[in-house]
């Protein structure tokens, strides 16, 4: 809610608002659908880049690139 808040005072409409949890298909296509309807997407949660977090994994897959250290 507060970044909602943060981007429309900035005149950022959101639309829609997704939560998804420890799953890699699941959040790969819920990435993919928001790429397909929006100009911008923000992916933000968890508590840090921990040994499980999937976030570079799944925006890796998303826009097809590989991941390098």
């Amino acid at each position: 809610a507060y970044l909602a808040q943060q981007l429309s005072a900035l005149g950022i409409s959101v639309y829609h608002r997704a939560t998804v949890g420890d799953n890699l298909e699941r959040a790969i296509a819920t990435v993919q659908q928001a790429v397909s309807r929006a100009d911008i997407v923000s992916l933000i949660g968890g508590l840090g880049p921990t040994m499980d977090d999937l976030t570079r994994e799944v925006i890796a897959a998303v826009l097809n690139a590989p991941l390098v250290r």
